[in-house]
C-alpha cells in the first residue's frame, strides 16, 4: 500500500560540486567545464544557465507509487518538485523509459493521476490538481510550500538508474538511509547488476567493497569480509544459515535476475540475524509486482558458447489494481573456460500481491530452480611439493569429463503486512526451502615427495537440505519528551535439517601432471567406503531496537537480541550437540550530524557464533565470542544521489577454529580437525562511495585494509588468515554521454588485491604433504579490468557489450595446499546482451 505522509513533499535539485578549473589545463579542464556546466545549469542564482525544458534526457523509471517515482524522476531530471503530500496519496506514476523533455516527461509520469506540473522558474516545479485555476496575475504560482515532512525514502532501485538507494534496513531493522546507518554499508542496485552483468550472488559479492571469496570448486564459493567467513545470508530480511561446510553445495542460490538490489552490512550483525559473526550481512531483496503492466525480455550470448534468456512480466490482474503479479523465467546454457566443463541453469519465479484491505497486503511466491554442472571441478589444481605452480593454462582441469554437480531447489514464501496508521506497521513473513544435490567429484594427493607424481580418487556425494524460516516484525514511531523516536521489535525462528552422504569410489589412479589424459578414465562403480553427516538446528531470537532523537542533531540506537540455539550433529564417526539459552547480544549506534550533508558515527555490538567445526575427539568447538567496534564518517550529497563513507573498525574474537597441524590424531582421517585458537584481533579501515558524481556519471568504489593477527598465546602477532588479502580495491563507473551522444553509455571496472599465501604453518593439511617438507603457495598482487558499452535505440530497446579480464591476466583466485584447492581465475571473456521492454 502507499505510505501515508502528513506533510508536503519537496524533492530538491542537487547542489553543484566544486567546479573550478583553475590550475588545470587541456583536456582535463575541458572535461571539468563540460561536466560542471551541466550541474550549474541546475543551480539557482545569477550563475545559473537554465536548460531548456524541451531538452531531452534519458529516463529509466519504473511504474509505481507516485511518492516513490517522483523523487526518482526529479533526481534524473535535475529539478526540484514540491507538492502537498495529500495529493500523492494512492496515486501511481507511470513508467518512463527513453529520451524525453522535462515537460513531456511530466505529462507521461502524471498520466491518469489528475495532477499537472507547474513550472516556477529556475528549475522548480509544483504539482497541483488539473482543475485548480490560479488567481489572476499570479503567474501560475501557488503559495510557497513549507516542508514539514519528507517523502518516505524508497528502497526500490529498479528503474531508478542509480548506484545507490534511499533506504535500507539490514543493519538495524529500521528503514534508514545509508548515511543514518551506524555501520559500513553497500548496496548493489538493479542498474549496477545490469551494467556489469552481475548474474550470480558470487558476481555481486566479488564486486562489493571489502568482500572476497575462495572456492572449493567451480561455483562453490565461500565469502569473506573483514577477515572472517560470511556464515549467514538473508532473503527479504529472513536469515539463512550457510555455516555448515557444504551448505552452498546443496543450496543453489537463485540468479540475481530475481532481485531488486542486494544490501551488504560489513561487521557484526547479531541484532537482526542472530549470528554475531563480524564479517558481513548480505540481504537479497526480491523484485515485487508493479502496478503498471510491463514485459521485459533479455537475450545474451557470450564466450565459450554461453547463451542466456529471460522474460520478466507483471502488472495488475484486476481493474482496481488490488491484485498484482510478476513472473520471471530464466535459463542459461554454455561451456566453461575449463576443459570439458559445461553448465545449464533453469529458473522460474512467481510472486503475487493482494490488497486485502486498504491497509493490509498479502504476498506469496514460488522459486523453482534446476542447475546441472558437467565436468565439474571439485578440488582445483595441485602445486609442486615446494608450493610452486605448475605451468598450467587457465583451461586446465585434472578431472574426468563424467564428474558432475546437479542441484534442484524449491522455495516457497509468503508475507502479510498491516499498516495500523501513519506510524505503525506489522509484517509476518515465512520462507521454506527444499534442496537436493548430487555430486561426483575427485580429489588429488601427492604420492611421491621426489618426482611430484599424483594420484586421483573419486567421491560420490548426496545432499538434502530442508529449511523453514518465520519472522514477525513491528516498526513504528512514538513521542517522548517532546521528540519523535522510532521503535522496532521482532522475532524469528529458523529450522535447518541437513544430510550429507559420501562414498569413496575405486582405487587411487596415479598420473603424471606433466603428461596426462584423464578423459579415458572409466566411470567408477566399486564402493570403497561410505560416510555420512547430518545436522539439525533450530535458531530462535527476539530482538528490539529504538532510535532516539536527541538534541544537537544526534540519533542514538540502542537494542539487543536474545538467542536460543539447539544444534545436534551426527557423523559416521561421532555425534555432538550444542545448546544455548537466552544468549544476549547488545547493539549500540550513535550518529551525529556534522553538517546538512555529513555525519559522524560510532557503533558497538558483541559476537556470538556457534560452530560446526570439530576437534580431534569429534566434539564441536565452543562458540566464537568477542566484540565489534566501528567509528566513521558518512556523507550524502546532491539530494541523496551520492553516498560516501570512511570507517575504522576493530573486532576481537575468541575460539576461532584453527586447523590441527597433523591429522594423525584426528577422529576422522578424511576430514580436517580443528582446535579453538587464542584471541584474534582484526583491525582495518574502509572507504566506500556509490551513486552519481555528476549528471550521467555513476560510480561504485571502495578500498579496504584489514589485518588479522593473534593477540594472545604462543602465536601472538602472527597472521591468522594469510589466504585473504590485506588490501582490496573495487571500482566500477559508467558515463551516460551528453547531448547528441546521450543514447550511449560507456563504463569500466577494476578489482585489485594484495598478495595471499598458504604454507605449512597456516593450513591443517601438512600430513598429506609429508609434514617435514616446507612449502609456500603464493599468489602475488594482481589487478583485473573490465569494460562495457551500451546503446539505447529507443525507450524500449538497448544493446550492451561487456568485456571482462580485458588483459587476460592469469592468476589464482584461490590458493590452498600442495594437493588441491588452487583455482585459476576466469580468463578474458565477453558477452552481448539485448534488452527489450514492452
Amino acid at each position: 500500500m502507499t505510505p501515508k505522509h502528513p506533510g508536503p513533499v519537496l524533492v530538491r535539485a542537487p547542489r553543484a560540486p566544486y567546479c573550478s578549473a583553475r590550475h588545470r589545463s587541456g583536456a582535463l579542464a575541458l572535461m571539468l567545464a563540460t561536466a560542471c556546466s551541466s550541474v550549474l545549469a541546475q543551480q539557482p542564482g545569477a550563475a545559473r544557465a537554465v536548460e531548456s525544458r524541451s531538452s531531452e534526457r534519458l529516463y529509466q523509471i519504473a511504474a509505481g507509487p507516485l511518492s516513490a517515482s517522483l523523487p526518482a524522476f526529479a533526481a534524473q531530471a535535475g529539478i526540484s518538485v514540491s507538492a502537498p503530500s495529500a495529493l500523492l496519496a494512492g496515486k501511481q506514476g507511470r513508467a518512463l523509459q527513453g529520451k524525453l523533455g522535462v515537460d513531456q516527461a511530466f505529462v507521461s509520469l502524471l498520466e491518469g493521476t489528475g495532477l499537472q506540473a507547474v513550472h516556477q522558474g529556475n528549475g522548480d516545479y509544483i504539482l497541483r490538481e488539473r482543475d485548480v485555476v490560479p488567481a489572476a496575475g499570479n503567474n501560475d504560482k501557488l503559495p510557497a510550500v513549507v516542508v514539514t515532512a519528507g517523502v518516505e525514502r524508497s528502497a526500490v532501485t529498479e528503474g531508478s538508474g542509480s548506484y545507490t538507494t534511499g533506504s535500507m534496513s539490514t543493519a538495524t531493522g529500521l528503514g534508514l538511509s545509508m548515511r543514518d546507518t551506524p555501520q559500513s554499508v553497500s548496496v548493489v542496485t538493479r542498474q549496477r547488476m545490469e551494467d556489469e552483468r552481475l548474474q550470480t550472488l558470487d558476481d555481486v559479492l566479488r564486486a562489493t567493497t571489502g568482500l572476497t571469496s575462495t572456492y572449493n570448486g567451480s561455483g562453490r564459493a565461500l565469502w569473506y569480509a573483514r577477515g572472517e567467513r560470511i556464515q549467514s545470508l538473508q532473503i527479504d530480511g529472513l536469515p539463512l544459515s550457510i555455516s555448515d561446510g557444504f551448505s552452498t553445495d546443496s543450496l543453489s542460490l537463485p540468479a540475481t535476475v530475481l532481485y531488486d538490489h542486494i544490501e551488504i552490512v560489513r561487521g557484526a550483525n547479531g541484532l537482526m540475524q542472530g549470528s554475531g559473526n563480524p564479517s558481513a550481512a548480505v540481504n537479497m531483496v526480491r523484485k515485487r509486482p508493479t502496478r503498471e503492466k510491463q514485459v521485459a525480455v533479455e537475450l545474451s550470448a557470450g564466450s565459450w558458447s554461453t547463451y542466456a534468456a529471460q522474460i520478466d512480466a507483471g502488472g495488475p490482474l484486476n481493474e482496481a489494481g488490488t491484485l498484482r503479479a510478476r513472473g520471471v523465467l530464466y535459463g542459461t546454457d554454455g561451456n566453461s573456460y575449463q576443459q570439458d566443463s559445461s553448465k545449464d541453469n533453469k529458473l522460474g519465479y512467481g510472486i503475487l500481491e493482494a490488497d486485502l484491505t486498504p491497509d493490509t497486503m498479502l504476498t506469496a511466491g514460488l522459486v523453482l530452480q534446476n542447475e546441472r554442472n558437467r565436468g565439474y571441478d571439485w578440488g582445483g589444481l595441485p602445486t609442486r611439493i615446494d608450493g610452486s605452480f605448475y605451468p598450467f593454462s587457465a583451461s586446465t582441469t585434472l578431472i574426468p569429463d563424467w564428474t558432475f554437480l546437479n542441484k534442484r531447489n524449491q522455495q516457497v514464501f509468503a508475507e502479510l503486512t498491516h499498516q495500523f496508521n501513519d506510524d505503525w506497521k506489522l509484517t509476518f513473513s515465512a520462507n521454506k526451502i527444499s534442496a537436493k544435490a548430487a555430486m561426483m567429484g575427485r580429489s588429488l594427493v601427492h604420492t611421491n615427495a621426489v618426482n611430484d607424481q599424483l594420484s586421483i580418487s573419486n567421491t560420490d556425494l548426496r545432499y538434502t537440505d530442508e529449511r523453514e524460516n518465520f519472522g514477525l516484525h513491528l516498526q513504528g514511531a512514538y513521542e517522548l519528551l517532546g521528540r519523535r523516536h522510532e521503535l522496532m521489535v521482532g522475532a524469528n525462528v529458523q529450522h535447518t535439517d541437513w544430510y550429507y552422504w559420501s562414498a569413496g569410489i575405486g582405487v587411487r589412479t596415479p598420473f603424471d601432471p606433466w603428461n596426462f589424459n584423464l578423459s579415458g578414465l572409466p566411470y567408477p562403480t566399486a564402493i570403497r567406503s561410505t560416510s555420512y553427516e547430518s545436522s539439525r538446528r533450530k535458531d530462535t531470537g527476539v530482538y528490539m531496537a529504538t532510535r532516539f532523537d536527541l538534541p544537537f542533531s544526534t540519533k542514538l540506537i540502542l537494542g539487543g537480541r536474545f538467542s536460543w540455539v539447539d544444534y545436534v550433529s551426527k557423523t559416521s564417526w561421532s555425534s555432538a550437540s550444542y545448546k544455548a539459552t537466552r544468549e544476549f547480544t547488545p547493539y549500540a549506534g550513535l550518529v551525529h550530524e556534522l553538517s546538512p550533508t555529513t555525519s559522524a558515527y560510532a557503533s558497538y555490538t558483541e559476537i556470538f557464533q556457534p560452530q560446526s567445526q570439530r576437534d580431534v575427539t569429534g566434539q564441536l568447538l565452543p562458540p566464537v565470542t568477542g566484540s565489534n567496534y566501528e567509528l566513521g564518517v558518512k556523507g550524502e550529497f546532491f539530494g541523496g544521489k551520492l553516498n560516501a563513507s570512511a570507517a575504522l573498525f576493530q573486532t576481537v574474537q575468541n575460539n576461532l577454529p584453527k586447523g590441527v597441524a597433523n591429522n594423525t590424531n584426528c577422529f576422522s582421517m578424511t576430514m580436517t580437525c580443528y582446535e579453538a585458537s587464542d584471541k584474534v584481533r582484526n583491525r582495518g579501515l574502509e572507504f566506500d562511495i556509490s551513486g552519481e558524481l555528476l549528471p550521467g556519471w555513476s560510480i561504485a568504489a571502495g578500498y579496504t585494509y584489514n589485518v588479522s593477527k593473534y593477540a594472545a598465546g604462543g602465536s601472538v602477532d602472527k597472521d591468522y588468515n594469510t589466504y585473504l588479502p590485506r588490501h582490496l580495491v573495487k571500482l566500477a563507473t559508467t558515463w551516460q554521454l551528453p547531448g547528441a551522444m546521450q543514447a550511449w553509455k560507456v563504463g569500466a571496472n577494476m578489482q585489485a588485491q594484495s598478495s595471499i599465501y598458504q604454507d605449512q604453518t597456516t593450513t591443517g593439511y601438512q600430513s598429506y604433504n609429508y609434514g617435514a617438507i616446507p612449502y609456500r603457495v603464493e599468489q602475488k598482487a594482481y589487478q583485473v579490468y573490465g569494460l562495457m558499452a551500451s546503446y539505447q535505440f529507443d525507450r524500449s530497446t538497448e544493446v550492451q557489450l561487456n568485456l571482462n579480464n580485458v588483459f587476460n591476466k592469469l592468476y589464482y583466485s584461490t590458493i590452498g595446499g600442495t594437493n588441491w584447492g588452487n583455482h585459476i581465475g576466469t580468463p578474458r571473456n565477453g558477452a552481448v546482451t539485448l534488452r527489450m521492454k514492452f
